[in-house]
Formats: C-alpha cells, sequence, structure tokens
C-alpha cells in the first residue's frame, strides 16, 4: 500500500467497514441476554471511551491534516459503538476483550506514527 494521506484514509475506511460489520454482526445476533455484561456498564464504559478518546484522535488527525478530522472521529465513534453492542451479547467477556484489543491496537498504532 503507497503511503500518504489518500492511503491513510483509504485504511480508515476499510477498518471502518470490517467494524461496521462486527457490530452488525453482533446486533443481529438477537436480544441482549442475561449472560451479557451488565448492560448499562458496558454502555456506560462505551461512552466514557468514546468521550474521552474521539475528541484526541480527532485533534491529532486535524493536526496532520484538517480533512482527517472527520473521519477519524466517526472511526472512532464506530469503535466505541463496537464495545458497546460487544458487552450486550451472551458470553461478552471474550468479545468484549476482542474489542478492547482492537482499540488498543489502534491507540498503539496511532502513537506510533504519531512520534515518528
Amino acid at each position: 500500500m503507497g503511503a500518504g494521506q489518500r492511503s491513510f484514509l483509504f485504511g480508515v475506511g476499510s477498518f471502518f467497514a470490517a467494524r461496521v460489520s462486527y457490530v452488525t454482526g453482533l446486533a443481529s445476533a438477537g436480544p441482549a441476554s442475561h449472560g451479557a455484561v451488565s448492560h448499562a456498564g458496558g454502555l456506560k464504559t462505551a461512552a466514557v471511551v468514546w468521550a474521552v478518546a474521539a475528541p484526541v484522535m480527532t485533534i491529532a488527525a486535524g493536526r496532520k491534516g484538517p480533512e482527517l478530522r472527520f473521519p477519524i472521529a466517526a472511526y472512532a465513534t464506530v469503535l466505541a459503538t463496537m464495545y458497546a453492542t460487544s458487552t450486550q451479547r451472551p458470553n461478552a467477556g471474550w468479545r468484549s476483550a476482542s474489542a478492547c484489543s482492537i482499540r488498543a491496537s489502534q491507540a498503539s498504532i496511532s502513537l506510533a506514527r504519531k512520534r515518528s
């Protein structure tokens, strides 16, 4: 894949589509059950993560280029939505852990790129 902003946005768009698919798959599995993590707890956690991470990611992206703000804000939103949706499913523990690991991975990649 090439370098530059266009390639970066293509990658963000691809990952965005994958996260939307993840959310759609979880949401289409039917209603949440008693085996899910605390419904309110998962949603509150997702809201807090989004409220902290989305502005930080958006500001950092805006420093690279103002046109990156919206795509990165949207990506942060879909990541938080993915986590929130994963906590509402039966056996949510491994799904939530997966969503968190994806979030941590994305954050570490962002930090590494920012330093370079």
